[in-house]
């Protein structure tokens, strides 16, 4: 009884065996067919965009004096350039940016490309959208040929107006709507940097001031009073001279006033 209920144990055994490994062979055998599978549809993918490349393309003709060895010298900043890849689909847009470590350029194409994605990571896709306008990165190994519609000195203010916020570089007329804003913008910042120099002749004030401020950004002076956060500070400016509502801010102040007393005597000593 020993001897058949030993055999059996083996026998178990080896069936376990031989079930892993047909698991183990059948999962193998999945993930070959998935990897199969995936790159025919990579394969399909690529001809599909492919012909519609040249689908899109086809009725697209470029300007005339195209270079047929492109290099990134070709390409001026501000420009309107229309360039043909080796996959056939024809690009047009002004010249965003140069990456001369890279050695690609960037087209602000003027509308939404998001129809077309090359598969190629190498050539042509969409980095970003600026408005309504598409960025798109070209590697310049990725052209065949490559014109100049018009140069930066060619585009005309109609141009300009449709890329102002997007290409700055190409409007060469003064904004006087800019400019008041900023105009108006430097002068509150230099109000409240007056605001926060006191009418007080006294360095200790001032620099008391200026600790409070840089915590308490709208802090400023009235006469030789502080006001900070509601809180009016009065000559000598210590905690007795704090005057507000009995709030944790009030006492805090007149904490900070304190220390700051202390600390600025023994510096002084």
């Amino acid at each position: 009884v020993s001897g058949f209920s030993g055999g059996l144990s083996v026998g178990a055994l080896i069936g376990i065996i031989i079930a892993f490994v047909v698991v183990v062979a059948a999962i193998v055998i999945i993930i070959i067919v998935i990897v199969v599978v995936y790159k025919k549809i990579c394969n399909i993918g690529e001809k599909v965009a492919l012909k519609y490349c040249q689908i899109m393309s086809s009725d697209d003709e470029l300007p005339t004096g195209l270079e047929q060895d492109v290099n990134l010298s070709d390409f001026e900043v501000g420009s309107l350039v229309q360039c043909k890849t080796k996959w056939g689909e024809v690009v047009k847009g002004f010249v965003y940016s140069i990456d001369a470590v890279g050695n690609r350029v960037i087209l602000e194409n003027g509308h939404d490309t998001s129809d077309f994605i090359t598969p190629q990571f190498d050539a042509v896709y969409k980095l970003n959208k600026v408005g309504e306008h598409a960025l798109r990165i070209i590697n310049i190994s990725a052209l065949t040929e490559m014109g100049v519609i018009k140069s930066k000195g060619e585009i005309n203010r109609l141009d300009n107006i449709r890329l102002r916020s997007e290409l700055p570089y190409l409007d060469d007329e003064i904004d006087n709507k800019a400019i008041q804003y900023r105009e108006h913008v430097n002068i509150d910042e230099i109000k409240s940097n007056l605001r926060k120099v006191g009418q007080v002749k006294d360095p200790f004030a001032q620099k008391l001031f200026n600790q409070l401020s840089s915590m308490y950004p709208n802090s400023s002076w009235d006469g030789n009073t502080m006001l900070v956060e509601g809180i009016r500070i009065t000559p000598p400016y210590t905690e007795d001279q704090c005057e507000g509502q009995p709030t944790v801010m009030l006492e805090r102040l007149q904490k900070m006033l304190t220390q700051y007393r202390i600390k600025s005597e023994f510096v002084d000593k």
